[in-house]
């Protein structure tokens, strides 16, 4: 698991440098980083996407339904309200 993170992270790192629009200090940056700040920077690619889904979610009834049952989905049946 640890290997296929590792590969994981730093296939990202090459798809980042990958791109031809990307400024110079960015590209830089991705040239430094190593596993520590690239899981830094997926993680926040990953909370920035998250945050947008709720947001949207947010926006209708239904969608603020499917949320909480995520969110109930999440913790173990045992510690669940009314379980």
């Amino acid at each position: 698991m640890c290997l296929a993170a590792f590969i994981f992270l730093e296939w990202q790192r090459a798809e980042k440098l990958k791109h031809r629009k990307l400024k110079k200090e960015e590209r830089s940056w991705w040239k430094q980083q190593r596993t520590h700040g690239l899981t830094l920077a997926v993680r926040q690619q990953t909370e920035s996407r998250e945050i947008d889904r709720i947001s949207k979610a947010l926006d209708s009834k239904s969608g603020v339904k499917r949320l909480k049952k995520l969110i109930t989905k999440g913790y173990p049946k045992e510690y669940r309200i009314g379980a």
